[in-house]
């Protein structure tokens, strides 16, 4: 191998300091590759600037905290915000509360119900639109924590209620659209949930006990969506955006 001055490296790498930051990515890479060859420890590879740069590391921007006094007549918590990242709740009540992604909530349409006490942070895709909320009796609050940046959020959310039933049921159609479904088995029966158009007991993707909430994870499922209960009481409330 070809000797190596390591004092010529050090210049050469002050000299890279002072370049341009579109230049300086690949300088490194080029003289990261000569120490290599030469048997030295290998240059940090630097990338900055525009030209060649690695992705920025997103990071949120303004939050936004708001106070909303529990009522039993349905209230926004949220409005419509374009620029939506996160959306973080705390239900600082006793009662139970019902949100909704939508403009009304009520205590038998909602996407998510939140014990006394409880907290819920909004799944990633984010909904940018109106949301709301109605609690059982009016005490204490709601405390919404909003995060903002600029990204490409969700838009409109479309609330179903589907009647629990012994036989199986589809809970919703295909819909090579959809980016997110959100579901809250409102029922004291177990529900079991397929990626099918029919549903079993010993045939089923998730089963969901009662009172519980779930969230189709990413890559988001498409096709029909089924459900089955042990008994026929209460309904299932979906939320697909």
């Amino acid at each position: 191998m070809c000797p190596v001055d390591d004092h010529g490296i050090e210049v050469l790498k002050k000299s890279g300091e002072e370049m341009v930051p579109g230049n300086k990515g690949d300088y490194y890479l080029k003289v990261g590759i000569a120490s290599i060859s030469a048997g030295l420890d290998p240059i940090p590879v630097v990338i900055s600037g525009s030209s060649g740069s690695q992705p920025a590391v997103p990071s949120t921007g303004a939050a936004a905290l708001t106070s909303i006094s529990a009522s039993v007549t349905s209230v926004v918590i949220v409005s419509a915000n374009s620029l939506r990242i996160g959306l973080k709740l705390f239900n600082n009540s006793s009662s139970i509360s019902y949100v909704s992604f939508g403009a009304t909530s009520s205590s038998s349409a909602f996407t998510i119900r939140m014990g006394q006490f409880s907290y819920y942070d909004m799944e990633t895709p984010v909904y940018n639109d109106v949301v709301s909320a109605i609690w059982v009796s009016a005490t204490g609050s709601i405390v919404a924590t909003e995060l903002s940046i600029m990204g490409s959020p969700l838009g409109v959310a479309v609330l179903t209620s589907v009647t629990s039933s012994a036989s199986s049921v589809v809970l919703l159609a295909a819909n090579s659209s959809r980016s997110a479904v959100k579901l809250f088995n409102n029922s004291t029966s177990i529900a079991y949930i397929a990626y099918a158009a029919t549903a079993s007991s010993a045939t089923f993707t998730l089963r969901m006990g009662q009172f519980s909430y779930y969230n189709l994870e990413v890559p988001i499922y498409s096709g029909i969506l089924s459900a089955i209960w042990v008994s026929a009481n209460g309904s299932m409330e979906i939320t697909e955006l």
